[in-house]
């Protein structure tokens, strides 16, 4: 019944034109369950602030029942953007479009058969806003091994190194060693890695400064501060890493040697 009292509805507002016509249409065809308005707007203004977004339109297609599974909802979904009838599930960024990591985790979530784990990697990452991929992968990757997808070493690696310069970019050197730690079972291999990124990051704050630094109201509180902090994340990196002190005194000493 409602879906003849839609069909009414959209005959009228075809042939009137009134926009309180059209808005009646509408309303009673996403009552009714029927898309047919929705395709029609999204396929003859893609885009324009008249059609659903994308959030909208898959939650219509989950709440009435597009099969008998979510994973069905979503098969429906991707159907009608490939048809041009939806709008892509993709996020703003960086002045471009990309695809939106929600609906990605979604498709992870209900899928019962997703071979590329690359694959959903990347397109995670594209969906995360700038700066955060790298971790954002790493720590997706992780999980998904956990739930028991194969994700290559190859590939696991690959996105720990990145999110590694992305922290030590940050000063964050002591997470960086536990990115290591966590992404490679080779104890050599750790080793190599912690040990270089000691031996470029793990420095403690310059004694020196620029002349006159010292000068500055609070110069002296916010030294103070550096230290403790580089002694906190020395003092992680032993007890919560196992990394020893050795490695430590060995980056600083080849840092003194290269200042020399």
């Amino acid at each position: 019944a409602m879906r003849v009292e839609f069909a009414r509805a959209r005959a009228v507002a075809a042939s009137s034109g009134d926009a309180a016509a059209a808005l009646e249409a509408r309303v009673l065809g996403v009552a009714a369950g029927a898309f047919d308005l929705e395709d029609d707007v999204e396929l003859s203004n893609p885009h324009s602030a008249a059609g659903l977004r994308w959030r909208t339109r898959l939650g219509l297609h989950a709440w009435y029942g597009r099969g008998d599974t979510f994973e069905d909802a979503l098969g429906a979904f991707d159907a009608a953007v490939c048809d041009g009838r939806a709008r892509a599930p993709l996020a703003d960024e960086g002045g471009g479009r990309v695809p939106a990591a929600h609906y990605t985790l979604l498709k992870l979530a209900f899928s019962s058969d997703f071979e590329d784990a690359d694959a959903l990697l990347t397109s995670f990452a594209h969906g995360l806003r700038c700066g955060e991929a790298p971790g954002g992968r790493w720590h997706l990757a992780l999980c998904l091994r956990a739930l028991g997808v194969e994700v290559a070493q190859a590939s696991l690696t690959r996105l720990g190194a990145a999110f590694v310069e992305d922290l030590c970019g940050r000063g964050l050197w002591h997470w960086a060693l536990l990115v290591i730690a966590a992404t490679h079972d080779d104890a050599e291999t750790r080793s190599i890695l912690a040990r270089d990124v000691l031996e470029r990051h793990a420095w403690p704050p310059d004694a020196a400064g620029t002349p006159g630094a010292q000068l500055r109201p609070g110069a002296v509180e916010e030294r103070k501060r550096r230290e403790e902090a580089y002694e906190l994340r020395r003092a992680f990196c032993g007890a919560a890493l196992q990394a020893p002190d050795e490695w430590l005194e060995s980056a600083l000493a080849t840092r003194a040697g290269a200042a020399c």
